[in-house]
Protein backbone atom coordinates (compact mmCIF):
# COMPACT_ATOMS: atom_id res chain seq x y z
CA UNK A 1 0.00 0.00 0.00
CA UNK A 2 0.85 3.66 -0.25
CA UNK A 3 0.10 5.24 2.80
CA UNK A 4 0.37 9.04 3.14
CA UNK A 5 0.88 10.26 6.64
CA UNK A 6 -0.22 13.76 7.38
CA UNK A 7 0.63 16.46 10.41
CA UNK A 8 1.09 19.91 11.26
CA UNK A 9 4.64 19.27 12.00
CA UNK A 10 7.46 16.36 10.75
CA UNK A 11 11.04 15.49 11.98
CA UNK A 12 13.77 17.38 10.68
CA UNK A 13 16.75 16.56 8.87
CA UNK A 14 18.88 16.19 12.16
CA UNK A 15 16.34 14.01 14.81
CA UNK A 16 13.30 13.19 15.63
CA UNK A 17 10.59 15.57 17.13
CA UNK A 18 7.95 13.71 15.85
CA UNK A 19 8.39 10.45 17.54
CA UNK A 20 5.39 9.38 16.55
CA UNK A 21 5.25 9.81 12.82
CA UNK A 22 8.58 8.62 12.51
CA UNK A 23 8.03 5.63 14.33
CA UNK A 24 4.75 4.82 12.06
CA UNK A 25 7.19 5.55 9.02
CA UNK A 26 9.60 3.23 9.81
CA UNK A 27 7.45 0.50 10.54
CA UNK A 28 5.71 1.04 7.31
CA UNK A 29 8.73 0.86 5.57
CA UNK A 30 9.97 -2.32 7.16
CA UNK A 31 6.53 -4.15 6.56
CA UNK A 32 6.80 -3.28 2.77
CA UNK A 33 4.57 -0.20 2.21
CA UNK A 34 5.56 2.82 0.30
CA UNK A 35 5.28 6.07 2.77
CA UNK A 36 5.29 9.90 2.26
CA UNK A 37 5.09 12.47 4.69
CA UNK A 38 3.26 15.75 4.42
CA UNK A 39 3.41 18.76 6.90
CA UNK A 40 3.86 21.90 7.31
CA UNK A 41 6.77 24.13 6.70
CA UNK A 42 7.19 25.71 10.34
CA UNK A 43 10.67 27.55 10.08
CA UNK A 44 11.88 29.09 7.11
CA UNK A 45 14.82 27.41 7.67
CA UNK A 46 12.86 23.53 6.92
CA UNK A 47 13.14 22.39 3.45
CA UNK A 48 10.46 22.11 1.47
CA UNK A 49 11.27 18.60 0.03
CA UNK A 50 13.37 16.24 1.62
CA UNK A 51 14.38 12.52 2.30
CA UNK A 52 14.83 11.20 6.04
CA UNK A 53 15.06 7.67 6.77
CA UNK A 54 14.11 6.51 3.29
CA UNK A 55 10.96 8.86 3.55
CA UNK A 56 10.23 11.67 1.26
CA UNK A 57 8.57 14.71 3.54
CA UNK A 58 7.12 17.55 1.83
CA UNK A 59 6.14 20.63 3.14
CA UNK A 60 3.67 23.15 2.72
CA UNK A 61 4.20 26.64 3.35
CA UNK A 62 2.82 28.00 6.54
CA UNK A 63 2.53 31.56 8.14
CA UNK A 64 0.69 31.04 11.43
CA UNK A 65 -1.10 33.31 13.32
CA UNK A 66 -1.01 34.33 16.60
CA UNK A 67 -5.14 34.30 16.95
CA UNK A 68 -6.23 30.90 17.86
CA UNK A 69 -8.99 30.82 15.31
CA UNK A 70 -7.35 31.80 12.55
CA UNK A 71 -4.44 29.56 12.74
CA UNK A 72 -6.62 26.83 12.68
CA UNK A 73 -8.32 28.15 9.34
CA UNK A 74 -4.95 28.99 8.15
CA UNK A 75 -3.63 25.41 8.72
CA UNK A 76 -7.05 24.21 6.63
CA UNK A 77 -6.05 26.46 3.50
CA UNK A 78 -2.34 25.25 4.17
CA UNK A 79 -3.31 21.68 3.90
CA UNK A 80 -6.29 22.04 1.15
CA UNK A 81 -3.21 23.94 -0.93
CA UNK A 82 -0.85 21.43 -0.23
CA UNK A 83 -2.52 18.33 -0.70
CA UNK A 84 -3.54 18.77 -3.92
CA UNK A 85 -0.31 17.70 -6.08
CA UNK A 86 0.83 15.04 -3.61
CA UNK A 87 -2.24 13.32 -3.69
CA UNK A 88 -1.86 13.79 -7.72
CA UNK A 89 1.74 12.48 -7.55
CA UNK A 90 1.61 9.32 -4.92
CA UNK A 91 -1.67 8.61 -5.35
CA UNK A 92 -2.05 7.19 -2.11
CA UNK A 93 -4.10 4.07 -0.79
CA UNK A 94 -4.77 5.23 2.43
CA UNK A 95 -4.44 8.90 4.17
CA UNK A 96 -3.35 8.62 7.89
CA UNK A 97 -3.55 11.90 9.50
CA UNK A 98 -2.74 12.86 13.10
CA UNK A 99 -4.19 16.23 13.03
CA UNK A 100 -7.52 17.33 12.62
CA UNK A 101 -7.15 20.84 10.76
CA UNK A 102 -4.69 18.92 8.47
CA UNK A 103 -7.17 15.89 7.92
CA UNK A 104 -9.94 18.55 7.25
CA UNK A 105 -7.51 20.52 4.81
CA UNK A 106 -7.14 16.97 2.59
CA UNK A 107 -10.40 16.17 2.72
CA UNK A 108 -11.12 19.91 1.57
CA UNK A 109 -8.40 19.47 -1.39
CA UNK A 110 -11.21 16.56 -2.59
CA UNK A 111 -8.99 13.47 -1.85
CA UNK A 112 -12.19 10.98 -1.57
CA UNK A 113 -10.26 7.42 -0.20
CA UNK A 114 -9.59 5.96 2.68
CA UNK A 115 -8.55 8.64 5.78
CA UNK A 116 -7.04 7.57 9.18
CA UNK A 117 -8.01 10.27 11.31
CA UNK A 118 -5.49 9.95 14.60
CA UNK A 119 -7.16 12.10 17.48
CA UNK A 120 -3.93 12.28 19.78
CA UNK A 121 -6.65 14.80 21.42
CA UNK A 122 -9.04 16.85 20.70
CA UNK A 123 -10.58 20.45 21.52
CA UNK A 124 -12.42 20.00 24.90
CA UNK A 125 -9.03 18.74 26.24
CA UNK A 126 -6.42 20.71 24.34
CA UNK A 127 -8.57 24.32 25.00
CA UNK A 128 -9.47 23.59 29.10
CA UNK A 129 -5.51 23.28 29.44
CA UNK A 130 -3.83 25.70 27.43
CA UNK A 131 -6.69 28.08 28.64
CA UNK A 132 -8.52 27.49 31.36
CA UNK A 133 -6.02 25.36 33.57
CA UNK A 134 -4.29 29.00 34.35
CA UNK A 135 -3.68 29.32 38.16
CA UNK A 136 -0.26 30.29 39.26
CA UNK A 137 -0.30 32.71 36.27
CA UNK A 138 -0.31 36.44 36.34
CA UNK A 139 -4.35 37.65 36.60
CA UNK A 140 -4.13 39.67 33.21
CA UNK A 141 -2.58 36.66 31.43
CA UNK A 142 -4.60 34.19 32.65
CA UNK A 143 -7.87 36.87 31.85
CA UNK A 144 -6.32 36.81 27.83
CA UNK A 145 -6.22 33.29 27.90
CA UNK A 146 -9.76 33.02 29.44
CA UNK A 147 -10.83 35.36 26.65
CA UNK A 148 -9.15 33.19 23.69
CA UNK A 149 -10.86 30.46 25.16
CA UNK A 150 -14.19 30.78 22.66
CA UNK A 151 -11.75 31.64 19.80
CA UNK A 152 -10.49 28.42 20.15
CA UNK A 153 -12.41 25.88 21.31
CA UNK A 154 -15.90 26.39 19.17
CA UNK A 155 -13.85 26.37 15.77
CA UNK A 156 -12.00 23.38 16.59
CA UNK A 157 -15.20 21.83 17.94
CA UNK A 158 -16.94 22.54 14.85
CA UNK A 159 -14.09 20.85 12.90
CA UNK A 160 -13.31 17.73 14.91
CA UNK A 161 -17.41 16.66 14.19
CA UNK A 162 -17.35 17.38 10.48
CA UNK A 163 -14.27 15.68 10.38
CA UNK A 164 -16.21 12.97 12.20
CA UNK A 165 -18.15 12.08 9.60
CA UNK A 166 -15.66 12.24 6.59
CA UNK A 167 -12.86 9.78 8.15
CA UNK A 168 -12.44 6.82 10.56
CA UNK A 169 -11.33 7.75 13.75
CA UNK A 170 -8.54 6.47 16.23
CA UNK A 171 -7.93 7.31 19.82
CA UNK A 172 -5.12 6.34 21.74
CA UNK A 173 -6.48 5.85 24.80
CA UNK A 174 -10.83 4.61 26.16
CA UNK A 175 -10.40 8.08 27.94
CA UNK A 176 -9.92 9.78 24.53
CA UNK A 177 -12.70 7.89 22.82
CA UNK A 178 -15.05 8.90 25.33
CA UNK A 179 -14.19 12.15 24.90
CA UNK A 180 -14.66 12.15 21.50
CA UNK A 181 -17.34 9.92 20.89
CA UNK A 182 -19.38 12.13 23.32
CA UNK A 183 -18.85 15.55 21.04
CA UNK A 184 -19.48 13.63 17.68
CA UNK A 185 -22.91 14.04 15.87
CA UNK A 186 -25.38 11.40 15.50
CA UNK A 187 -24.09 9.10 12.62
CA UNK A 188 -20.67 9.79 13.20
CA UNK A 189 -18.43 6.48 12.36
CA UNK A 190 -17.44 4.51 15.12
CA UNK A 191 -13.84 5.58 16.91
CA UNK A 192 -11.26 3.09 17.44
CA UNK A 193 -8.83 2.63 20.42
CA UNK A 194 -5.18 1.69 19.46
CA UNK A 195 -2.77 2.30 21.33
CA UNK A 196 0.55 3.86 19.96
CA UNK A 197 3.73 2.27 20.76
CA UNK A 198 7.16 2.85 22.53
CA UNK A 199 10.63 2.22 20.79
CA UNK A 200 11.47 -0.05 23.71
CA UNK A 201 15.40 -0.36 22.24
CA UNK A 202 15.85 3.53 22.74
CA UNK A 203 13.87 3.53 26.10
CA UNK A 204 15.83 1.18 28.11
CA UNK A 205 18.25 0.81 30.92
CA UNK A 206 20.61 -0.02 28.74
CA UNK A 207 20.63 2.55 26.26
CA UNK A 208 19.79 4.70 28.77
CA UNK A 209 22.82 3.95 30.85
CA UNK A 210 25.00 4.67 28.02
CA UNK A 211 24.41 8.68 29.22
CA UNK A 212 25.02 8.63 32.90
CA UNK A 213 28.55 9.80 32.43
CA UNK A 214 26.81 13.21 30.60
CA UNK A 215 24.46 13.15 33.03
CA UNK A 216 26.84 13.10 35.61
CA UNK A 217 29.61 15.82 34.40
CA UNK A 218 26.49 18.07 32.95
CA UNK A 219 23.75 18.09 35.65
CA UNK A 220 24.98 15.84 38.39
CA UNK A 221 22.66 13.18 38.29
CA UNK A 222 23.94 10.02 39.79
CA UNK A 223 22.24 6.49 39.47
CA UNK A 224 20.72 5.50 42.96
CA UNK A 225 19.86 8.96 43.67
CA UNK A 226 16.33 9.54 44.34
CA UNK A 227 15.79 11.81 41.38
CA UNK A 228 12.23 12.79 40.41
CA UNK A 229 11.69 13.11 36.68
CA UNK A 230 8.94 15.21 34.46
CA UNK A 231 8.81 14.95 30.71
CA UNK A 232 7.01 17.80 29.06
CA UNK A 233 5.97 21.10 28.10
CA UNK A 234 6.65 24.04 31.00
CA UNK A 235 3.33 24.84 31.53
CA UNK A 236 1.24 25.57 34.49
CA UNK A 237 -2.02 23.76 32.77
CA UNK A 238 0.07 20.69 33.36
CA UNK A 239 -0.33 21.10 37.43
CA UNK A 240 3.75 21.39 37.40
CA UNK A 241 3.68 23.88 40.56
CA UNK A 242 1.52 21.60 42.49
CA UNK A 243 4.42 19.06 42.00
CA UNK A 244 7.00 21.31 43.21
CA UNK A 245 4.40 21.26 46.07
CA UNK A 246 4.64 17.72 46.56
CA UNK A 247 7.67 18.08 46.66
CA UNK A 248 7.85 19.94 49.90
CA UNK A 249 5.96 17.11 51.39
CA UNK A 250 8.65 13.96 50.62
CA UNK A 251 9.73 12.17 53.48
CA UNK A 252 13.22 11.71 51.13
CA UNK A 253 14.43 15.26 50.02
CA UNK A 254 14.75 14.19 46.71
CA UNK A 255 15.78 16.05 43.59
CA UNK A 256 13.25 17.20 40.52
CA UNK A 257 14.44 17.48 37.37
CA UNK A 258 12.31 19.04 34.79
CA UNK A 259 12.84 17.73 31.09
CA UNK A 260 11.35 20.51 28.65
CA UNK A 261 10.70 24.06 28.03
CA UNK A 262 7.98 26.19 27.82
CA UNK A 263 6.01 29.35 27.78
CA UNK A 264 6.22 29.22 31.78
CA UNK A 265 9.48 28.92 32.54
CA UNK A 266 10.07 31.69 34.66
CA UNK A 267 7.40 31.51 36.34
CA UNK A 268 7.93 28.24 37.50
CA UNK A 269 11.82 29.00 38.60
CA UNK A 270 10.36 31.70 40.69
CA UNK A 271 7.90 29.24 41.97
CA UNK A 272 10.72 26.98 43.35
CA UNK A 273 12.37 29.59 44.97
CA UNK A 274 9.34 30.71 46.84
CA UNK A 275 9.02 27.13 48.19
CA UNK A 276 12.74 27.19 48.98
CA UNK A 277 13.13 24.52 46.69
CA UNK A 278 15.89 26.28 44.21
CA UNK A 279 18.63 23.74 44.90
CA UNK A 280 16.27 21.22 44.25
CA UNK A 281 14.93 21.77 41.46
CA UNK A 282 16.60 21.34 38.19
CA UNK A 283 15.44 23.03 34.92
CA UNK A 284 17.43 20.53 32.09
CA UNK A 285 15.90 22.06 29.35
CA UNK A 286 14.77 20.10 26.03
CA UNK A 287 16.73 17.06 25.54
CA UNK A 288 16.42 14.92 22.55
CA UNK A 289 19.42 12.40 22.54
CA UNK A 290 20.13 11.45 26.00
CA UNK A 291 16.18 11.75 26.85
CA UNK A 292 16.51 7.89 27.68
CA UNK A 293 19.25 8.56 30.00
CA UNK A 294 17.09 10.83 31.96
CA UNK A 295 14.60 8.56 32.57
CA UNK A 296 16.88 5.70 33.17
CA UNK A 297 18.95 7.39 36.10
CA UNK A 298 15.84 8.30 38.06
CA UNK A 299 13.65 6.32 40.33
CA UNK A 300 10.24 7.93 39.50
CA UNK A 301 8.78 10.07 36.99
CA UNK A 302 5.70 11.84 37.08
CA UNK A 303 3.06 13.26 35.11
CA UNK A 304 0.86 15.78 37.39
CA UNK A 305 -1.79 16.87 34.81
CA UNK A 306 -5.32 15.98 35.37
CA UNK A 307 -5.97 16.82 31.50
CA UNK A 308 -4.30 14.35 29.59
CA UNK A 309 -5.94 12.13 26.22
CA UNK A 310 -2.73 9.51 26.76
CA UNK A 311 0.31 10.31 28.34
CA UNK A 312 3.46 8.99 25.97
CA UNK A 313 5.47 9.57 28.75
CA UNK A 314 4.56 6.65 30.92
CA UNK A 315 5.28 4.62 28.39
CA UNK A 316 9.24 6.33 27.78
CA UNK A 317 8.79 6.01 31.30
CA UNK A 318 8.59 2.23 31.68
CA UNK A 319 10.50 1.21 28.71
CA UNK A 320 13.42 2.71 30.67
CA UNK A 321 12.19 0.53 34.07
CA UNK A 322 11.53 3.61 35.73
CA UNK A 323 8.29 3.33 37.88
CA UNK A 324 5.44 6.53 36.86
CA UNK A 325 3.25 8.34 38.77
CA UNK A 326 0.29 10.26 37.98
CA UNK A 327 -3.49 11.27 38.67
CA UNK A 328 -6.84 9.23 37.46
CA UNK A 329 -10.37 9.28 38.52
CA UNK A 330 -14.00 9.69 37.37
CA UNK A 331 -16.13 12.78 36.57
CA UNK A 332 -15.09 15.92 34.81
CA UNK A 333 -12.02 17.01 37.51
CA UNK A 334 -9.51 14.09 35.93
CA UNK A 335 -9.70 13.64 31.87
CA UNK A 336 -6.49 11.22 31.64
CA UNK A 337 -5.56 7.68 30.97
CA UNK A 338 -3.73 7.22 33.60
CA UNK A 339 -5.54 3.86 35.16
CA UNK A 340 -5.05 2.46 31.70
CA UNK A 341 -1.35 2.39 31.68
CA UNK A 342 -0.42 2.14 34.89
CA UNK A 343 -0.96 -0.68 37.81
CA UNK A 344 -1.01 1.33 40.79
CA UNK A 345 1.79 -0.88 43.03
CA UNK A 346 3.07 -2.67 40.59
CA UNK A 347 4.10 -0.59 37.74
CA UNK A 348 3.81 2.56 39.56
CA UNK A 349 1.21 4.60 41.96
CA UNK A 350 -2.27 6.19 40.94
CA UNK A 351 -3.39 8.79 42.77
CA UNK A 352 -7.40 9.11 42.90
CA UNK A 353 -7.00 12.59 44.75
CA UNK A 354 -6.09 15.62 43.13
CA UNK A 355 -3.37 17.35 45.55
CA UNK A 356 0.15 17.86 46.29
CA UNK A 357 -0.45 15.49 49.31
CA UNK A 358 -1.58 12.49 47.36
CA UNK A 359 1.01 13.12 44.38
CA UNK A 360 3.72 12.76 47.54
CA UNK A 361 1.98 9.79 48.84
CA UNK A 362 2.89 7.91 45.12
CA UNK A 363 5.78 9.14 44.75
CA UNK A 364 6.82 8.71 48.84
CA UNK A 365 6.28 5.00 48.41
CA UNK A 366 8.40 4.27 45.47
CA UNK A 367 11.36 6.64 46.93
CA UNK A 368 10.72 4.13 50.03
CA UNK A 369 10.88 0.39 48.16
CA UNK A 370 14.17 -1.37 49.15
CA UNK A 371 16.04 -2.70 46.48
CA UNK A 372 14.84 -6.00 45.72
CA UNK A 373 11.52 -4.52 45.44
CA UNK A 374 12.39 -1.94 43.14
CA UNK A 375 14.29 -3.62 40.97
CA UNK A 376 11.21 -6.12 40.66
CA UNK A 377 8.71 -2.96 39.75
CA UNK A 378 11.09 -2.27 36.97
CA UNK A 379 11.16 -5.53 35.39
CA UNK A 380 7.61 -5.37 35.38
CA UNK A 381 7.57 -1.89 34.25
CA UNK A 382 9.49 -2.96 31.13
CA UNK A 383 7.78 -5.90 30.68
CA UNK A 384 4.03 -4.33 30.07
CA UNK A 385 5.89 -1.56 27.87
CA UNK A 386 7.02 -4.13 25.15
CA UNK A 387 4.04 -6.68 25.63
CA UNK A 388 1.20 -3.80 25.23
CA UNK A 389 2.47 -1.21 23.46
CA UNK A 390 4.82 -1.26 20.34
CA UNK A 391 4.37 0.33 16.88
CA UNK A 392 4.48 -2.68 14.88
CA UNK A 393 1.45 -3.53 16.47
CA UNK A 394 -0.19 -0.03 15.69
CA UNK A 395 0.88 0.12 12.53
CA UNK A 396 -0.85 -3.56 11.80
CA UNK A 397 -4.07 -2.26 13.32
CA UNK A 398 -4.35 0.87 11.60
CA UNK A 399 -3.45 -0.98 8.33
CA UNK A 400 -6.74 -2.86 8.58
CA UNK A 401 -8.84 -0.36 9.57
CA UNK A 402 -7.55 1.59 6.64
CA UNK A 403 -8.88 -1.14 4.54
CA UNK A 404 -12.26 -1.65 6.14
CA UNK A 405 -15.11 -0.28 4.12
CA UNK A 406 -15.65 2.47 6.32
CA UNK A 407 -12.13 4.43 6.19
CA UNK A 408 -13.69 5.54 2.27
CA UNK A 409 -15.90 8.74 1.95
CA UNK A 410 -19.05 7.44 0.34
Amino acid sequence: MRILLANTAAYPVIGGVENSLRFIGRELLQAGHEVRIFCLQMAPSEPLRMEYEGIVIVRQPYQPSRWPHARLRGTVAAAREGSRPIIDDFKPDAVWSRSAPMGQGIRDGGYRGPLLQIFPTNSRMNCRGQYLQTRGLPWKRRLLLMALWPLAYFPSARLERSLARQSTAVAFSENMRKQLVGGFPRGARKCHVVAPGVDSELYSPEHGARYYPRLARDFQLFPGDPTVLYVGRLSISKHIPMLVDAMTLLKVPARLVLVGAGPDEANLRAYAERKGLSSRVLFAGSQGEMLPGFYAISRVSVLPTTTESFGQVYLESLACGTPAVGFAGDGDRVLTATSEILRDGETGGVATRVSAAALAEKIDAILALDDVTYETMSVRARAVARADYSWRSFVDRALAISVSPDGILM
